[in-house]
């Protein structure tokens, strides 16, 4: 699967300092493959989102079986991604 990023994922990818970069990076690939991989759980009352865990970072995403594409939709830590649902 092809992975693509919002612009407030790019945003705050390029706010972080390499470690967590290289860190979230690493996670991303292990989306496109098939079974995903991760600590990935759908979220509730969002039929296309789900969100993988990696440590205190949280990353919403949704997958697009028909155009063969997971779209990274935010980036936060754990404390603040779930306040823009």
């Amino acid at each position: 699967m092809n992975i693509e990023y919002s612009k407030q994922a790019v945003k705050y990818l390029s706010r972080l300092e390499n470690k967590s970069k290289k860190r979230l990076r690493e996670a991303f690939k292990k989306l496109s493959f098939v079974p995903l991989q991760g600590d990935i759980k759908q979220l509730q009352k969002h039929e296309n989102l789900y969100r993988l865990r990696v440590g205190d970072f949280r990353i919403l995403f949704s997958i697009y079986f028909d155009k063969n594409i997971i779209l990274i939709n935010e980036i936060d830590t754990r404390g603040e991604i779930y306040k823009h649902l």
